[in-house]
């Protein structure tokens, strides 16, 4: 299936937009998408084509169950988690497998001051989080640059 994607980051949330509209049945025609591509390009979104959805078999859309890559696969099955027999998984629930583990095992700054003994907005990862981060050992992780990485992964494979 066709689809229309955004070669950057910065469009990635025009690329989520088209995967969702197609995936909900909803198609354009050749005319529709001129006229998308004519306002994108007014608007200095100019990094809009047309590709084939399958040339990636981890595509990049989070809300579509995609095969796991082998850091995310064995970081999962490291961490008991059950991976269905395809080896798919949508990218949202690696993400939320990922921060259940982190509050399961308390990969929490420790913080005196504040009420739970935690800064939660800070994580220290252990040598799973690490390996599959490739972290060094005393660098950090907070919420929003773990789903930067968990992007990363899927789009360097």
């Amino acid at each position: 299936m066709s689809s229309l994607y955004a070669e950057t980051v910065s469009h990635e949330k025009i690329a989520t937009l088209f995967y969702y509209l197609s995936d909900q049945g909803i198609v354009f025609d050749d005319n529709q998408k001129q006229y998308l591509l004519d306002y994108f390009e007014r608007n200095g979104i100019k990094y809009i084509e047309e590709c084939d959805n399958t040339k990636n078999k981890y595509n990049g859309d989070i809300l579509k169950r995609v095969l796991l890559p082998p850091a995310v696969y064995t970081f999962l099955t490291n961490i008991a988690i059950s991976i269905p027999d395809d080896s798919k998984m949508k990218r949202t629930e690696v993400t939320d497998n990922i921060f259940t583990y982190i509050k399961t095992n308390m990969l929490y700054k420790p913080d005196s001051s504040k009420e739970c003994g935690f800064d939660k907005k800070v994580i220290i990862p252990d040598i799973k989080l690490r390996t599959l981060f490739s972290l060094n050992e005393n660098e950090t992780l907070d919420f929003s640059s773990i789903n930067k990485g968990v992007a990363t992964i899927y789009n360097n494979v």
